[in-house]
């Protein structure tokens, strides 16, 4: 009896062992087609996207770029203390925008890079379908967590620090009048920039996911059916 509890114990580990070893290994169980098809189904779709995304950037990145230059200049020729800190103020707040965007640009607009990869045998030229599959999805599912960061508490509130320390700098060195003018005008263009961003890879990336999933469920299923003295893997094509 106590043998029987020992291999039935036994048997269940196997089986879960199982379970997650096909789970983690989900990418060298792809058949060369699925992989095909996977592939061209992304690059399609980040194909479909990539323009808004890059409107969103380059605009962006272009007007903070604008911003900052005009500020500058202003506070290197400007003879009024006052209109010099707040011009000296709105260039680094400019400058910092525009260094957020230059070092975290949207995930999706940056090339794949396989010219240093083997492409010659079979088995290289799996691996290298492999990798710009995992590739495409991982730019895929990071541009979708960038869009949803406009819905995140702490978005809001980056921005909103931001500028309301800012204001504080114009307020003790300047004028706290011009303060309270750059900290609504500061707030209101970073809330626009969030909005703004497109939301297409979230929708792309759910819409992969289902597809995929729905097209595995069809294809192939497998589960575990307990029997006397151990367990069965039944897997129906």
């Amino acid at each position: 009896m106590k043998f029987n509890k020992i291999k039935k114990s036994w048997l269940v580990s196997i089986g879960v062992m199982v379970s997650s070893e096909l789970i983690a290994a989900d990418y060298d169980l792809m058949s060369d087609a699925e992989i095909d098809e996977r592939l061209s189904y992304l690059a399609q779709g980040v194909d479909e996207i990539s323009s808004p995304y890059a409107y969103w950037q380059y605009g962006w990145s272009g007007l903070y770029g604008v911003s900052a230059i005009s500020n500058f200049s202003t506070a290197f020729d400007g003879d009024d203390h006052d209109e010099e800190v707040l011009a000296w103020v709105s260039g680094l707040k400019s400058s910092l925008a525009l260094t957020k965007m230059l070092l975290e640009p949207v995930p999706i607009l940056t090339e794949l890079d396989v010219s240093q990869m083997a492409n010659e045998t079979a088995a290289e030229k799996r691996a290298l379908k492999l990798y710009r599959l995992k590739e495409y999805e991982a730019k895929l599912s990071a541009t979708a967590l960038r869009s949803d960061e406009r819905y995140q508490w702490q978005t809001h509130a980056t921005t909103i620090g931001v500028n309301l320390v800012a204001a504080a700098a114009i307020a003790a060195w300047g004028d706290s009048d011009d303060a309270l003018g750059s900290a609504a005008i500061g707030i209101g263009m970073g809330e626009l920039a969030i909005w703004t961003q497109p939301t297409k890879a979230t929708q792309k990336w759910q819409a992969y996911q289902t597809y995929f999933a729905d097209v595995k469920e069809d294809d192939i299923t497998w589960y575990l059916q307990p029997r006397l003295n151990g367990l069965d893997i039944i897997v129906t094509f």
